[in-house]
């Protein structure tokens, strides 16, 4: 499936620049105004937390937190900012910086799915965040028409993955003493990076003299190496702590997920 969108972006580029050659250009008096720096604030799609080897730790997730839970809010978000310069109408380099915040909580509540009729029933609560920040130089072939511009290209992708904490309540009640078994498990795995080139395609469309809106399609190749190491702290009702430490660690090659942007711009 990936390698099929890979080669629909590719497949963009091809046909754009086909369509560039049999339709007329912008006229030369526009080309002489055509901005030569933007800024472009824009929001992101998120790729899976487990795609860069942090399944593990989202396994923990679920397995203390089931996947029929009753209340999942995931507050996740990735914005970020590409500084662009054309030095000439038909070609862009750019600069790509994003940061991915993954926060999510989950909540699983045996008493709320069987009401009044369990002598004792079991309470989670889950949280699981992360950081990444992506830095990526670009290339792109751009073909202007008027009020809007399509462009496709390639980029070098870094990502700097922060460390992954998983933080679990797993509270047992017990309704015929109207007591309550406390644990708390705090997992800690280490970051990592990856590295990788692809393609990247996408429009802007002018709103304004100097703001324009867009959208834009990209993935990569790439190079992971990630984790290296866990530490699970287990805190009991009784305050004994238990600290536990064991690899877990992910390297390969592969393709990203496909990430798609929207885009506004300011131009000058």
């Amino acid at each position: 499936m990936k390698l099929k969108l890979v080669y629909l972006l590719l497949l963009f580029s091809l046909r754009m620049n086909a369509f560039a050659q049999s339709t007329e250009y912008i006229n030369k008096d526009t080309i002489k105004k055509l901005k030569k720096w933007s800024i472009a604030a824009n929001v992101n799609t998120i790729e899976p937390i487990a795609e860069a080897g942090f399944d593990y730790l989202g396994g923990q997730a679920r397995l203390f937190v089931p996947a029929d839970a009753d209340n999942k809010k995931d507050k996740s978000y990735s914005l970020g900012i590409n500084f662009c310069w054309t030095p000439k109408k038909d070609f862009t380099v750019r600069l790509s910086i994003k940061l991915t915040n993954y926060k999510i909580d989950e909540t699983y509540n045996q008493n709320e799915i069987y009401p009044n009729s369990l002598t004792t029933y079991v309470r989670d609560d889950g949280q699981v965040r992360q950081s990444v920040i992506n830095i990526a130089p670009g290339l792109v072939r751009n073909f202007n028409y008027k009020k809007i511009t399509f462009y496709g290209g390639f980029q070098l992708g870094y990502k700097q993955y922060n460390p992954i904490t998983v933080n679990l309540r797993y509270i047992t009640y017990d309704n015929s003493t109207n007591t309550a078994d406390v644990k708390y498990y705090n997992f800690k795995q280490n970051g990592g990076f990856s590295i990788g080139l692809g393609p990247l395609a996408g429009f802007s469309m002018n709103l304004f003299k100097n703001i324009s809106i867009g959208s834009e399609f990209h993935t990569s190749y790439a190079y992971y190496k990630t984790g290296g190491k866990i530490t699970q702290v287990t805190t009991f009702n009784s305050g004994v702590v238990e600290t536990y430490t064991f690899p877990n660690n992910y390297e390969g090659l592969k393709f990203s997920s496909v990430i798609s942007s929207i885009n506004l711009s300011v131009n000058f």
